[in-house]
C-alpha cells in the first residue's frame, strides 16, 4: 500500500515520514504522567500496595504502618531494583522507610 503525501503551501513533509529507518532523535512522544496516590492515612492492613522509591519498588500486602515505616509481606517477586529504602526482616516481611517513598498506589 502506497501513501500519498501532499504539500501545503510552501511546506513539504520531512523526508522519511512513515519510515521506521529514518527517525529523527530530536522528535518523540513524551506522555504527561500523573503522580500516584501517596496518602498514607488511606492505607489499611491487608491491602495490596505498590511502593515506589528512588531505586526500586516493593509490591505486597500491608501488614502494619507506623509513624516511620510501612511493614509489607512482599509478593514472591515483589522487590524490584535495589530498593535501598526497604529492609528485610527476620520474619520474611519488609520494612519500608517512609522517607524513601516517592509514591504509593493500592491494587
Amino acid at each position: 500500500m502506497r501513501r500519498t503525501v501532499r504539500t501545503v503551501g510552501t511546506f513539504q513533509p520531512a523526508s522519511g515520514i512513515g519510515s521506521l529507518r529514518h527517525r529523527n532523535a530530536s522528535l518523540g512522544f513524551r506522555p504527561a504522567l500523573e503522580p500516584l496516590h501517596t496518602d498514607h492515612s488511606a492505607l489499611r492492613p491487608s491491602q495490596d500496595i505498590l511502593v515506589i522509591g528512588h531505586d526500586g519498588c516493593v509490591v505486597g500486602k500491608l501488614v502494619e504502618k507506623t509513624q516511620y515505616d510501612l511493614v509489607l509481606q512482599p509478593n514472591p517477586d515483589g522487590l524490584v531494583g535495589r530498593a535501598t529504602f526497604a529492609a528485610d526482616m527476620q520474619d520474611g516481611t519488609v520494612a519500608v522507610d517512609r522517607g524513601g517513598i516517592l509514591s504509593i498506589t493500592t491494587a
